[in-house]
């Protein structure tokens, strides 16, 4: 009788333990899930960022455009056919056009990095969400996988563009801050960032 007592409360135990490690494993997905999620927010913010970069490149551009015409006398000189106006005015229309193309185009190349990630990132959470994948080992390996080839394309793009640095660089600045997570996201520990405190309850 004691016998089978003490199986019973073996069975107990080992489902007792089996089902905190369940919990623990959910709790370690559900960050995953939270670092996913951050993650994809951080990228429509700065597609939304090179966007509005886009914009007003775009609106400065033509304002440029204009006042250079119209400073250098290129109406004027339309009217009255002076050759040298003329050819001053259109050199500087070029210039800046050209200008306004480049930096549009070099933006529109961030965006689609950002936006590539956004989608490897959506992949991954559509993956634990709807087909309750929940290797944490190769969830954490894929997602710094995919960071490590955004932050090494973003690199390629900078050494290209370093003239661009103040134009649209910033806004790629909190985009290509490391993770304060470890490569194992479910099971690294950080300190709060301000007050310097353990946020995890002990015990």
């Amino acid at each position: 009788m004691s016998a089978m007592g003490e199986s019973g409360e073996g069975d107990v135990g080992v489902k007792t333990l089996d089902a905190a490690e369940e919990i623990l494993h959910a709790r370690r997905i559900d960050r995953i899930l939270g670092y996913v999620r951050m993650k994809m927010d951080v990228a429509l913010a700065a597609n939304n960022e090179l966007s509005s970069t886009r914009t007003q490149i775009v609106q400065m551009g033509a304002f440029l455009l204009v006042a250079f015409v119209i400073g250098t006398g290129g109406v004027e000189s339309l009217l009255e056919w002076k050759e040298y106006s003329l050819a001053v005015a259109a050199v500087s229309a070029l210039v800046v056009s050209l200008v306004v193309m480049h930096v549009t185009r070099t933006s529109a190349i961030y965006t689609d990095i950002v936006m590539d990630e956004f989608h490897a990132l959506e992949t991954i959470y559509s993956l634990i969400v709807w087909e309750t994948a929940d290797d944490l080992e190769a969830l954490t390996a894929e997602i710094a996988a995919v960071e490590r080839g955004t932050r090494s394309r973003i690199d390629a793009e900078n050494k290209r563009h370093r003239l661009l640095t103040g134009t649209i660089l910033h806004t790629m600045i909190h985009y290509e801050r490391h993770s304060p997570f470890q490569d194992d996201i479910g099971q690294s520990e950080h300190v709060l960032p301000v007050s310097n405190l353990d946020g995890h309850r002990h015990g």
